[in-house]
């Protein structure tokens, strides 16, 4: 073999061997990719996912009840005294009645001019008018919390004789729900560790350590709209000829729970 092919050879022996070489390091890498992947998996299979969920049911403790008066002039200054002193004679009633102070909170006020166009000429392509201000709207609206919810009918009788042009309500909640939350958390909580057992002892397997805790809370109590609310003119009219009866009924507080737990 003369020396140019024996040279040739060897350049060609020594890629082959690097090549072979690159292979060998990239099949290496896949494997303990591969190795750490399943590790991963494992490890995850070694827990088990369970749900409770807890119910509690809560009588609400307070009654929120929003009326509000409203007054038109061409004065605006004579328009805010004519609803300062229907709103004071009603908040007058209410403390007359038993409501406290704290519990009578103004919502909104709104005073703006209401204006209309009187046209100068007749006709669909008369564009030619001016605008007149016809008088001014003041409106206020007040909120109060019923604590005796058993006066509620009452209070929205008192209301309505005061001359509320608005009635809303009332609406029925559970002022501090953390109680019950807590009530509901602690039975989901026992009801996902029963279910807990029941899992891991068809499994044939025994429970570890609880390793997450995840709670979703919903249920909460809304307020709750009385089948006696009154919002229209009519309806203001009738609360002030008779008290309203007023159901509270009930509100549920609902929380669910997912626990982790490590299996042996």
């Amino acid at each position: 073999m003369n020396p140019k092919t024996n040279q040739a050879l060897q350049i060609f022996l020594n890629a082959a061997t690097g090549f072979l070489a690159l292979v060998i390091v990239i099949l290496a890498i896949g494997t303990v990719s591969m190795y750490r992947r399943s590790a991963s998996i494992d490890s995850y299979r070694d827990t088990i996912e369970v749900q409770g969920i807890g119910k509690i049911q809560a009588v609400p403790d307070v009654a929120r009840i929003t009326f509000g008066h409203r007054e038109e002039n061409k004065d605006l200054k004579v328009a805010q005294e004519n609803l300062e002193t229907k709103i004071n004679a009603a908040i007058l009633s209410l403390k007359d009645s038993g409501i406290e102070e704290k519990d009578i909170k103004q919502q909104g006020y709104n005073a703006y001019p209401r204006y209309e166009y009187n046209p100068n000429c007749k006709g669909v392509n008369c564009f030619d008018g001016n605008r007149q201000l016809v008088a001014y709207e003041v409106s206020q609206s007040i909120q109060v919390t019923v604590r005796d919810i058993d006066k509620a009918g009452e209070i929205l009788a008192i209301l309505g004789q005061s001359g509320a042009t608005e009635l809303s309500g009332p609406y029925f909640e559970i002022e501090d729900p953390s109680t019950y939350q807590q009530e509901a958390r602690d039975l989901a909580i026992k009801d996902a560790r029963d279910e807990a057992k029941v899992v891991a002892k068809s499994l044939g397997v025994r429970l570890g350590k609880m390793v997450d805790f995840y709670e979703n809370s919903y249920g909460y109590p809304m307020p709750y709209m009385s089948a006696g609310n009154a919002r229209s003119e009519m309806a203001v009219q009738d609360v002030a000829i008779k008290q309203v009866s007023v159901p509270v009924g009930e509100d549920e507080i609902q929380i669910q729970v997912t626990l982790v737990f490590k299996i042996k």
